[in-house]
């Protein structure tokens, strides 16, 4: 079993747009490992950068930081050559996107808007004669 903890050494936020349009779409890349895996007391420090953007360019949020992984020697030293044969485990990218992505929700409230998540669409479907209609996500 290993253990994953995200820590960030570096958040920029930034606002670009006092309007924000109505149809405003996110990108998000996070490169990891952004440089050099390091082994510190037993565990591996794996550094990543996360970049999300608007388009069109109304924000920007930048973190970098490490994901620590934590465990038996032996699992961390595949991991480590795993990552740099270019094959991560699966689980180490989802857990550091699913914590920035979440980083980036809070941040984005702070600095005005829209979360970096899709919001439900509504349809209008007449379902009969009367008029009457059914509000589908």
């Amino acid at each position: 079993m290993v253990s994953i903890t995200v820590h960030f050494s570096y958040i920029s936020a930034e606002r670009m747009s006092d309007k924000i349009p109505s149809d405003i779409q996110f990108q998000t890349q996070l490169s990891m490992p952004s440089g050099n895996i390091e082994r510190v007391e037993g565990k591996l420090r794996i550094p990543f950068l996360f970049i999300m953007t608007t388009t069109p360019l109304v924000a920007s949020i930048t973190f970098k930081g490490y994901v620590v992984l934590d465990g038996n020697p032996d699992e961390l030293e595949k991991i480590h050559k795993d990552i740099i044969q270019g094959s991560p485990p699966s689980y180490i990218f989802t857990a550091t996107l699913h914590h920035t992505i979440t980083e980036a929700i809070l941040i984005s409230r702070e600095i005005g808007i829209p979360p970096p998540i899709p919001l439900p669409k509504f349809e209008s479907k007449k379902h009969s004669p009367s008029g009457l209609t059914l509000e589908t996500i």
